[in-house]
């Protein structure tokens, strides 16, 4: 009979154990989807318009980095200005704005789009952090044409 208790409390042990540490084996889409992000293009001065689809499952806190890239005479992409970055709550039920603009996307309500002509692209990276977990998802925008 001892036992059989010996081996229920080890059970029991080992399946909390399991339970307790199952979100650290999740992948980033059990709580956040990015779908496509396509920005349109522009001319210089004014911010494009943008699209964005994503699927918030499960709330979380989270942070996120923005950079703009431009490309290169060779075609290789360089950074084109100083990243935005910021945190913030995420939840199922939160929608984005309409529409959405680049000001919004890097929390930058000063944000003039003044870039050089060119083709550019978007990176974002979200850090998603439920409960002290990290994980990461990138998007990579379209390229997007600003003209003079």
């Amino acid at each position: 009979m001892k036992w059989k208790w010996n081996t229920i409390l080890i059970s029991a042990t080992a399946a909390l154990l399991l339970a307790s540490e199952a979100r650290t084996l999740m992948p980033a889409s059990h709580w956040f989807v990015p779908g496509e992000l396509a920005v349109e293009n522009t001319v210089k001065g004014t911010c494009p318009g943008m699209h964005f689809t994503r699927a918030i499952k499960r709330p979380f806190h989270g942070r996120w980095l923005v950079t703009l890239h431009r490309q290169g005479p060779t075609g290789g992409w360089n950074v084109a200005s100083p990243p935005w970055h910021g945190e913030g709550d995420y939840r199922p039920d939160a929608e984005l704005p309409e529409p959405l603009t680049m000001q919004w996307w890097t929390w930058d309500e000063y944000l003039t789009c003044d870039w050089s002509p060119g083709i550019y692209r978007l990176l974002t990276e979200w850090m998603i952090q439920p409960g002290g977990l990290v994980r990461y998802v990138r998007v990579t925008s379209n390229a997007f044409r600003v003209r003079p």
